[in-house]
């Protein structure tokens, strides 16, 4: 079991890493922030504190990201206290202070911050600096999978399957082990490998034992690449390839692409989107490969949301599809005149043309309500289902919906679950309500 110790040190990669992910989401430069911050605004002090933590735009200075962290975790900010606790535990700009670490962490459980709540329960699990008490761990930790933190589906795994504070139970703490697992949590990943190689709790399976352990030392996690090449020197090259092969899947589900798996989804639906993908027939390297397109197109802000829309046209005649779509779709928002909506028609054609799914669905849309232009459902399905095909959510929808109604496609309702499972598992909120909807039916 890591101590609270452990568990910050392995943190630090999250936070660490949390820098190129989290974008500062207050628009202005530093001096409106800074103002924002001075005069009391908690969210700007925490984006502030952040600026300092990371050395984003500012010297790296965690001395005055404490200060800031401070400011906005007394007025109860929980992020900041979450923050704040980790640096008094790591001794990170302020002294090591565990007895303030655990208050700063109390604080931001009492408003269930998932981590808060996690790193409590790993402090009153390995007693280090709190009495042991293993019922109040068990607390902390099963308030947090309510809110999905991937450390408490760990810890409760690890619970059940060394019957530390429960009964020995190996089906419980696989699945809180998988759940982890799909949140990235890499001790959950890392136990999923051992549990496999040695044949604990399951039966024994090297090929997926090695599936693990190649996630895992993707990351240059310890000791990982020495299990991975070990099983390798062990297994043939067929099973390898199974090995790399289930790696590949779980990683394009799990990790990522233009529409990552909203995993709130695949559990309150109980849905294998695995299965779900192969039954329609999803192009499941689609979507990665789209994301690599559009990042490239993407690049020196051709894709800026302040671009005119002048500069979008003078980007479109690059003849990139996702500049071409960029344009014809601003174009088609703010169309007036027959004309323009012809042109925004031909620019979102030539992207639709060139494969992209955004500017599939686009069409897809238009056609079905004919917005300016002769409605057309069996074009409309026909745009839509190739988006569709390349994991597009919102084509999903659409999909759904026809197949719902009989429009343009013969009505089949089982269909439709099936493509509003798979647009709300990408991310569709109206896929999801409709989902909800059918299944409040019974039907």
């Amino acid at each position: 079991m890591p101590s609270l110790r452990a568990v910050v040190a392995a943190l630090a990669t999250t936070l660490a890493l949390s820098a190129f992910a989290q974008p500062a989401p207050l628009t202005g430069d530093l001096a409106e922030i800074f103002a924002a911050a001075e005069r009391g605004d908690p969210e700007a002090q925490f984006y502030y504190a952040k600026r300092y933590y990371f050395g984003r735009g500012l010297p790296q200075d965690y001395e005055k990201a404490a200060t800031w962290f401070l400011r906005s975790a007394d007025q109860g900010n929980p992020d900041a206290q979450w923050y704040i606790a980790m640096m008094y535990a790591r001794g990170e700009g302020v002294l090591v202070d565990e007895s303030k670490a655990r208050g700063w962490f109390e604080r931001c459980a009492d408003q269930d911050f998932p981590d808060c709540l996690s790193s409590l329960g790993q402090i009153y699990w390995d007693g280090e600096i709190a009495t042991a008490n293993i019922e109040k761990a068990k607390k902390y930790f099963l308030a947090g999978v309510k809110l999905n933190d991937g450390y408490s589906l760990w810890a409760l795994g690890k619970m059940h399957l060394s019957g530390d504070g429960f009964p020995v139970n190996n089906a419980k703490g696989l699945d809180y082990w998988m759940r982890g697992a799909r949140r990235g949590v890499m001790p959950a990943i890392i136990g999923l490998g051992s549990m496999f190689k040695e044949g604990v709790g399951v039966q024994r399976d090297e090929v997926i034992a090695l599936k693990w352990f190649r996630i895992a030392a993707e990351k240059d996690w310890p000791d990982t690449i020495k299990e991975r090449d070990e099983l390798e020197k062990r297994l043939t090259p067929v099973q390898i390839k199974e090995a790399t092969q289930l790696q590949a899947d779980w990683t394009r589900i799990y990790n990522g692409g233009l529409w990552p798996t909203r995993l709130n989804v695949v559990e309150e639906f109980s849905l294998d989107i695995a299965a779900l993908e192969k039954r329609l027939v999803i192009n499941t390297e689609a979507d990665r490969s789209w994301l690599e397109r559009v990042k490239k197109a993407c690049a020196d802000k051709s894709c800026s949301s302040s671009l005119s829309l002048a500069d979008r046209k003078n980007l479109a005649a690059k003849g990139d599809p996702t500049l071409q779509n960029n344009y014809g779709d601003r174009l088609n928002r703010v169309a007036t005149t027959p004309k323009q909506r012809k042109e925004a028609l031909e620019y979102l054609s030539l992207a639709a043309k060139q494969g992209l799914p955004h500017a599939q669905v686009t069409l897809g849309w238009i056609y079905l309500h004919g917005l300016g232009v002769p409605r057309d459902v069996k074009a409309a399905f026909e745009w839509n289902m190739k988006g569709a095909l390349q994991g597009h959510p919102e084509g999903a929808t659409n999909i759904a919906f026809q197949y719902e109604n009989g429009i343009g496609v013969a009505k089949s309702v089982e269909k439709a679950k099936d493509w509003y499972s798979y647009a709300a598992a990408k991310g569709s909120q109206v896929g999801l309500g409709s989902l909800r909807h059918l299944n409040s039916k019974g039907i």
